[in-house]
């Protein structure tokens, strides 16, 4: 067997708040509330600080943390539910959507 071409992809696990809101189809004001329950949950200790970047008028934020946020989000704001919820795993969220296949 004799390999020709190689391909090589890659990109950043980051995504800008006009990038969110074109792909889940929502608004800016959501995108921004988003972001600041997401903060909310780094401060509690369920995502690390580098979950959100900002930088002056720029704000990334790490996909995979918020896929898992949006996905655990109305059981997150339940007090009671909130201990339903499983740890966050980025290599699970990351297999789950298709970015890392074992």
């Amino acid at each position: 067997m004799t390999i020709t071409n190689i391909l090589y992809t890659s990109g950043s696990p980051y995504v800008s708040r006009i990038q969110i809101a074109e792909d889940f189809k929502i608004s800016m004001s959501s995108v921004d509330n988003r972001i600041k329950e997401l903060v909310g949950e780094i401060k509690s200790g369920r995502y690390n600080e580098l979950a959100v970047i900002k930088d002056g008028g720029f704000v990334f934020v790490n996909y995979l943390a918020l896929i898992d946020y949006l996905s655990n989000r109305q059981r997150l704001r339940n007090k009671n539910l909130r201990k339903t919820v499983p740890p966050y795993e980025p290599k699970k969220v990351a297999q789950e959507i298709g970015w890392y296949k074992i």
